[in-house]
């Protein structure tokens, strides 16, 4: 009994905590993502959001999802009270049967209610507006924010908005062959197969002895790569890339991915950042995977095979977003010659759960050159370090 109604109260709560969510769909809506059929192995996005089981979750997920979950419900309330005809028009993509199609809606939903709420001021008198770009043939940002400086001097932001989900081949095992082991005293062999889930990538080289150390060079590369040809950002404008990192399926590789140190430590060695690496990085730099203790330490590595995205002679970057359930980061190219308005940057800091610690932008004025230099020169002080005290293995 005590049981029956601990559950109607979680399920009470949790009706509470998507109500923006659900009073934007009709009951015979509702019913019909509750029914939809899974694809790819996962639920329809909104309908794991919708049937969310808080005891299927270990507790640090719980967080992430509760603190995801809380934040689309946020969002669709914002959204839902500024921009109606907008979300009324992407009604029909949640019924999508293309996994990456309703999560990246998701993604936008949230970030468009962040930038209405952080970084869009609004006021009566001025040039102050938010746009949603409409779609077209010709590529084009997701959002559009015009606003003065402090000098009433007007300047353009394009949003562009990419939700990362796994993409549908990596959730394919790799294959990396087979050991057999003879049973001392008896004639019985144990064979054991060997595979790898690489949520991100699949690449596989025949040349390859360290797979771990290349999964991780594959993860930055996949960074490197998003949007990677700019076609919807324009020279004039300050362009922004914003990266929404709460889909469910990468909800289990947070502890991996949701860091921008150039390096921190887990379990005793040192891993590099995917996200550092994929924006900061350098071609010929060493990326650090793991390390294996044992009578002398061993490291596995690999090393960065092109520049970070902010260095690419064609990138038109110049800040990129990454949201996180519980925290964001934002990086800001130190290669851009562009005159970036303190307001805005200013702005970047008031977002929610801004961690002005591991984020790497020039505010206050004249820091971010700074700030790259001391990690690119930490950096080298620790390789020197690990490879004088450990073995390396590349």
């Amino acid at each position: 009994m005590c049981n029956r109604k601990k559950e109607d109260l979680d399920e009470k709560l949790h009706l509470e905590s998507i109500y923006d969510i659900i009073t934007f769909f009709t009951e015979k809506e509702i019913e019909k993502i509750k029914a939809s059929a899974k694809v790819d192995n996962y639920d329809n996005p909104l309908k794991d959001i919708i049937c969310y089981d808080r005891s299927q979750s270990t507790s640090n997920v719980y967080d992430d999802r509760s603190a995801m979950i809380f934040k689309t419900n946020k969002a669709f309330e914002i959204v839902k009270r500024t921009n109606i005809d907008w979300l009324n028009s992407k009604k029909n993509q949640f019924f999508s049967n293309d996994y990456a199609e309703v999560s990246s809606l998701l993604g936008e939903i949230r970030a468009l209610a962040e930038i209405y709420t952080n970084l869009y001021r609004e006021i009566p008198i001025g040039k102050s507006r938010l746009e949603c770009v409409p779609t077209s043939t010709k590529a084009t940002p997701d959002f559009r924010l015009i606003d003065e400086d402090y000098y009433g001097e007007e300047y353009t932001i394009d949003f562009e908005v990419f939700t990362k989900t796994p993409d549908k081949t990596s959730q394919k095992g790799i294959d990396l062959g087979e050991s057999v082991t003879k049973i001392k005293g008896t004639e019985h062999k144990i064979t054991t197969r060997f595979s790898s889930h690489r949520p991100f990538s699949t690449e596989k080289r025949e040349s390859e002895t360290n797979k771990h150390g290349a999964d991780l060079r594959h993860i930055i590369h996949l960074f490197t790569q998003i949007k990677s040809k700019d076609k919807q950002f324009i020279d004039e404008h300050i362009n922004v890339l914003w990266i929404d990192m709460q889909d469910k399926t990468i909800s289990h590789y947070g502890s991996f991915l949701s860091f921008a140190f150039p390096t921190k430590i887990r379990e005793a060695s040192f891993l590099s950042s995917a996200l550092w690496h994929a924006f900061y990085g350098k071609q010929g730099m060493i990326i650090l995977h793991e390390m294996f203790q044992g009578e002398h330490n061993t490291y596995r590595t690999a090393k960065l095979e092109h520049d970070g995205r902010f260095y690419l002679t064609d990138n038109k970057t110049d800040f990129v977003v990454f949201s996180f359930p519980r925290k964001t980061i934002v990086f800001e190219n130190p290669d851009s010659d562009k005159k970036i308005p303190e307001r805005f940057r200013e702005s970047l800091t008031y977002l929610l759960h801004f961690n002005s610690v591991e984020s790497r932008i020039d505010f206050p004025k004249g820091s971010l050159e700074k700030l790259i230099r001391n990690d690119v020169d930490n950096l080298s002080n620790l390789y020197d370090y690990l490879k004088e005290r450990d073995d390396w293995e590349e």
